[in-house]
């Protein structure tokens, strides 16, 4: 799992938002250039989160999800 506490962060040419509170990402996800990330969330193992998806504060992405497209998950 990588966990994060940073405004921005950017690993393998992507860029997510963090406002503070801590986000775990395993080290399978993969996770587009374009993804906003709120704070306390989960992304398991072998998910795949894609350009333009929106995933709010607390949530848990389990093993295996594919999101894709213009998605908002959780508080908009």
């Amino acid at each position: 799992m990588i966990a994060i506490k940073m405004q921005y962060v950017k690993q393998s040419g992507a860029q997510w938002l963090w406002t503070g509170i801590v986000s775990k990402i395993h080290n399978s996800a993969i996770v587009g250039e374009d993804v906003i990330i709120g704070d306390n969330v989960t992304i398991g193992p072998n998910s795949i989160i894609e350009d333009g998806v929106r995933i709010g504060n607390n949530n848990i992405i389990y093993p295996s999800v594919y999101l894709t497209g213009n998605t908002d998950i959780g508080e908009s």
